[in-house]
């Protein structure tokens, strides 16, 4: 989404492929892998209490779809194709659909935090490095409080 950018920090909702196309292979929609979900839905009480713990730190996200694939994704050209095929989507990145399908299977809640590192563009991996340094120790932080604050 042009309105999220770096740094911003995203609590997915839902989460599918953005590069699974079976289409052809039956009644499948863009990015669903045959027999599961188009999308993988985190709707819970868990999550929903996350996100309230968010808003009473005073952090600034969004909620919505973000899309997994299993490449790092560094050039215009690759993002048009992501963005044609999910306009909805807020980001993309390569584990998170992994996860919630685990999830979903095992039938256990997902809360799942993303932080915008870079836009997806040929500069992508200059920005993640030094994006992993400056944000990973906040976000470990805001964690931990948290789960200390569960028990």
């Amino acid at each position: 989404d042009e309105s999220v950018h770096k740094e911003d920090l995203i609590l997915p909702n839902s989460f599918t492929y953005h590069d699974a196309h079976n289409t052809a292979a039956g009644d499948y929609v863009e990015g669903q892998i045959p027999q599961e979900p188009a999308r993988f839905e985190l709707n819970s009480p868990q999550r929903d209490k996350f996100a309230q713990y968010l808003k009473d730190q005073n952090i600034d996200f969004r909620e919505g779809l973000v899309v997994t694939g299993d490449s790092f994704i560094a050039s215009s050209k690759q993002k048009e194709e992501i963005k044609k095929n999910f306009p909805d989507a807020l980001g993309v990145e390569m584990e998170g659909a992994a996860f919630a399908q685990v999830a979903y299977h095992f039938n256990k809640p997902l809360i799942a935090m993303r932080a915008i590192s870079d836009n997806g563009d040929e500069n992508a991996d200059e920005d993640f490095d030094s994006f992993v340094k400056k944000v990973g120790a906040k976000a470990a932080k805001l964690i931990c409080n948290y789960v200390e604050e569960l028990k």
